[in-house]
């Protein structure tokens, strides 16, 4: 559990845990574990108190860092929608997270790997594929769609193919032939 000072910082600003709680957009429960350590807070959570308790980070999370999440905000694909991510976490995937997007499934040509509604983050660094993976696939006059690409590691030639479908093989085509938008390197199930 992690200590801090939230509960000293909300009373000397006169604020009950309800008050506080409509102030964050929370429930009142979510801020009771916060103020006990029984909940990490990331490290926006801690800005977020900072700014409304009028307060420095340091007193808001009783004089260090250690304990506090930090998080990644990465942008979905198309909107300015962006979703938080443990930043160890991100970071061990890539280092430059300016090169990762989030993309929604649309359809179910990947399941059961992928279905409609899942979220996967991409990363974005390159616009053929390099190896075999899971790729999302830029196709003519199409949205993005999931496909598993199978690359021949001597002719360097690539098969597309669909989960759903694996005889629906599609290729050999030239590496150069084959577009991509990003390669899939975080996937999260919609349940």
């Amino acid at each position: 559990m992690m200590t801090n000072n939230i509960k000293e910082l909300r009373a000397r600003r006169n604020l009950s845990q309800a008050q506080l709680a409509k102030l964050m957009g929370v429930t009142t429960a979510t801020v009771s574990r916060y103020e006990s350590g029984a909940r990490e807070m990331t490290i926006s959570v801690a800005q977020q108190l900072s700014a409304i308790l009028r307060a420095s980070l340091d007193d808001v999370i009783g004089g260090s860092l250690q304990g506090v999440k930090r998080t990644v905000h990465l942008r979905h694909i198309g909107s300015e929608k962006v979703t938080a991510f443990d930043a160890e976490m991100i970071e061990n995937i890539c280092e430059n997270t300016e090169l990762l997007r989030i993309y929604q499934v649309e359809d179910n040509a990947m399941y059961p790997t992928a279905s409609a509604g899942d979220l996967c983050v991409l990363r974005l660094d390159g616009k053929h594929p390099t190896e075999s993976g899971l790729y999302a696939i830029e196709a003519p006059g199409r949205k993005l769609t999931l496909r598993r690409v199978r690359m021949d590691d001597v002719s360097r030639m690539v098969t597309l193919v669909s989960d759903s479908d694996p005889d629906g093989k599609s290729g050999p085509y030239l590496t150069q032939d084959v577009s991509v938008f990003g390669r899939v390197v975080w996937l999260g199930r919609r349940y």
